[in-house]
C-alpha cells in the first residue's frame, strides 16, 4: 500500500468508527423511546381492562382499528399490546407517580358514585392521555439498553425481581440476542459466577 493509501484506509476506519457508534448510540434512544411508549401504553390498557371499564374483544378490537388508520403499523397486534399490559403490570413499580394516580382513580371513582356528570367526563378525559414515563434510575441498570422482546422473554421465564434485573444487566453488557439469553435462561439456576468472568 502506498502512504496515500493507508491515510484513506486510516480515514474510512475513523468514519466507520464514527458511524457505528453513532447508530448504536441511535438505536439505544429508539429503543428507549419505544420501551417508554409500551409501557404507557401497557399502563393505559391495564387501567381501562383491569377495571372493566373495556368489555371483552377491547384490546383485539383497538388493535385492528389501529391498523386501518396507521397502515403498515408493527408491533401494535392484539397479542402485543396484551404483552405491553403484562410489561406495565410486571414493572409498575418504576410508575413513580403510581401511589398519586391510584389515590386519584380512587377518589373520581367515589365522586362517580354520586353520579357526577362532570366528574364521569373528566375522568373519560384523563383517561384518554397516554403518560410516556421517564424511568431514571433504571437506566442505569440496562433496563432501556435491552429489546421488548428480550424483557418479555425475562418477564415469561423469570419471577424474582432480583434476577429479573441481573439477566438485563447481562442482557445490556453481553448485548445478548434473543437465542443467547434463551440459552442463559435454560441454565438449571440463577448463579452470577456462570454468567460472569
Amino acid at each position: 500500500m502506498t502512504e496515500i493509501n493507508k491515510t484513506y484506509q486510516r480515514a474510512v476506519e475513523q468514519i466507520k468508527e464514527a458511524i457505528l457508534k453513532c447508530q448504536y448510540t441511535a438505536a439505544k434512544q429508539v429503543n428507549a423511546v419505544q420501551l417508554a411508549l409500551y409501557y404507557g401504553v401497557g399502563k393505559y390498557v391495564s387501567q381501562n381492562s383491569r377495571k372493566g371499564t373495556w368489555g371483552t374483544g377491547a384490546i383485539a378490537t383497538i388493535a385492528e382499528q389501529l391498523h386501518k388508520e396507521l397502515p403498515g403499523l408493527r408491533g401494535f397486534s392484539d397479542r402485543n399490546i396484551r404483552n405491553m399490559r403484562t410489561f406495565y403490570e410486571e414493572w409498575n413499580e418504576l410508575d413513580g407517580n403510581l401511589a398519586v394516580a391510584t389515590a386519584k382513580l380512587q377518589q373520581t371513582e367515589n365522586e362517580m358514585i354520586t353520579n357526577s356528570a362532570a366528574t364521569a367526563a373528566k375522568l373519560r378525559e384523563e383517561q384518554s392521555d397516554i403518560q410516556i414515563p421517564s424511568f431514571g434510575t433504571f437506566h442505569e441498570s440496562g433496563f432501556l439498553d435491552i429489546s421488548f422482546t428480550n424483557h418479555l422473554l425475562i418477564l415469561s421465564k423469570v419471577k424474582d425481581k432480583e434476577q429479573r434485573l441481573f439477566y438485563i444487566r447481562l442482557c445490556a453488557t453481553q448485548h445478548l440476542s434473543k437465542t443467547a439469553l434463551q440459552t442463559c435462561l435454560s441454565r438449571p439456576a440463577y448463579d452470577l459466577s456462570s454468567h460472569l468472568g
